[in-house]
């Protein structure tokens, strides 16, 4: 009987272990929320719970509430809130460490909320932190088994090691939309860059030729942004970057686009805007962006900003290609030819 347990456990990690490989799995997974429908997925094939729940904290709530949840009782339960600092999931979260409870009778940190949730009385459990970089992000917890048997440590190490690769796959993920991000936004703003915001524009005005939509680009010039750089410093310069490249993502229309294509100068590209609806959005901005920024207490520093609009058809849309390439080539040129730091 132990051989056949000893080779039960070899079985599970064996599995684990494919569970990892390249082809299959986690690593088939292209976004987060689709490796963590492949973990829950992996922990109820492996540890045959009656109810499994991944739990995340929301940070700005400070609260943690459930993410996806599987079997009886999951119905309705996603998206609910845990009781603050109630139950063995607070606790887990709290603690960072790992919990098997064979007799939830006998265990103090267990609170029947979840009863009420799931619908039926838990009898043994099972929890584990999820960390990503150190930091609790949440928990996984296992209630009852369809077998009837208790959580033991052998179950334990199973679910740890299924979090594991969970956790790789999430900061792989996390990492490579970080890269792909670094290659389409610039870093200052966190705006598009030139080189993508090109490819926007490309697609944009294709569309204008082919269904004869009208477009409307909004481009704005900070015109004394040397002068500021010069009498308060570079770090001014860049908080009046920032700040006016806050003020176009907060205020533009959710398919519009907007770019800094060159040192000072912002633009924005409207689809299917003409150039009256466009003069709404420009307002808005003018005023909320106003032409001063405080950068200490009593003290501002003042901008002036020059925001034109031109609107282009299909017979003209080509000019707003020829204007932002020769913008990308000049500032690439600067880039090339500028003296490196030793």
């Amino acid at each position: 009987m132990a051989r056949e347990n000893e080779y039960k456990i070899l079985d599970e990690y064996l599995e684990l272990s494919l569970f990892a490989d390249k082809e299959l799995g986690l690593a088939a997974a292209n976004k987060i929320d689709e490796a963590m429908d492949q973990v829950m997925e992996k922990i109820g094939e492996m540890l045959f719970p009656v109810h499994w729940s991944l739990i995340l904290n929301d940070v700005r709530r400070d609260v943690l509430f459930f993410k996806k949840s599987r079997g009886r009782g999951a119905e309705d339960l996603e998206g609910k809130d845990v009781p603050k600092r109630k139950g063995l999931a607070n606790w887990i979260f709290k603690s960072g460490k790992s919990q098997v409870v064979k007799d939830v009778s006998k265990e103090s940190k267990f609170h029947n909320y979840i009863e009420k949730l799931i619908g039926f009385k838990a009898q043994t459990v099972l929890g584990v932190p999820l960390k990503v970089n150190d930091n609790v992000i949440g928990v996984i917890e296992l209630i009852n088994k369809t077998d009837k048997q208790k959580y033991t440590e052998n179950d334990l190490k199973i679910l740890e090691t299924i979090t594991e690769y969970a956790v790789l796959a999430i900061e792989k993920l996390y990492y490579l939309g970080a890269i792909e991000n670094m290659a389409r936004v610039e870093p200052l703003t966190g705006l598009l860059n030139p080189k993508h915001f090109i490819k926007v524009i490309e697609r944009e005005a294709d569309r204008c030729k082919r269904y004869g939509r009208p477009l409307t680009v909004m481009i704005i010039v900070i015109e004394n942004l040397k002068d500021i750089n010069k009498e308060h410093g570079a770090e001014i310069g860049d908080k009046v970057l920032k700040n006016i490249a806050d003020v176009l993502n907060t205020n533009i229309r959710k398919i519009d686009s907007v770019s800094r294509y060159e040192g000072n100068k912002f633009m924005v590209l409207m689809p299917n805007t003409k150039k009256h609806e466009a003069e709404n959005v420009r307002q808005r901005v003018k005023k909320v962006a106003g032409e001063k920024m405080k950068i200490k207490k009593k003290k501002e520093v003042s901008y002036t900003l020059n925001i034109d609009l031109r609107s282009l058809g299909p017979e003209n849309v080509s000019e707003i290609m020829d204007m932002l390439s020769e913008s990308f080539h000049v500032t690439e040129k600067k880039e090339e030819t500028s003296p490196k730091k030793e």
